[in-house]
């Protein structure tokens, strides 16, 4: 995960808005927090690998280290976590739900998705100026 790649998967982003494709806008914007909070996770502990791990198994990892992991609560600390961790929880509940039918809530869910960006972006970029 670079700048580069995270302003790439952002303009993409909002094509899709702009395209009035909502539903892929907000897929696209659940795969690049996920990636971006896998990236932070993975770049503060060291050894971890987290390819093919689910929503549940990383958000439980990112509430166990925050506790006891300094380096990573200097990336994310614990106000900033909490939306991250609601919106996850949300987009699980979004995406076992899109089973069945489509969501209606997908602007709302992209707004919100967008000020978690906003904050793991921050911590991505106190990695990158290191």
């Amino acid at each position: 995960m670079n700048k580069r790649k995270i302003l790439l998967a952002k303009n993409k982003i909002e094509l899709c808005k702009k395209q009035k494709n909502s539903l892929e806008a907000l897929l696209r914007l659940y795969h690049l927090n996920f990636q971006l909070l896998c990236f932070l996770l993975e770049s503060s502990i060291p050894n971890l690998s987290l390819q093919h791990k689910k929503n549940k198994e990383v958000l439980a990892l990112l509430t166990q280290e925050l506790e006891i992991n300094p380096q990573l609560k200097t990336l994310i600390n614990k106000k900033n976590s909490k939306p991250v961790k609601i919106w996850l929880r949300q987009m699980d509940t979004t995406l076992k739900a899109m089973k069945h039918s489509l969501p209606k809530n997908t602007l709302s869910q992209i707004n919100q998705g967008e000020a978690v960006f906003l904050l793991l972006n921050i911590s991505a970029n106190k990695l990158f100026v290191k």
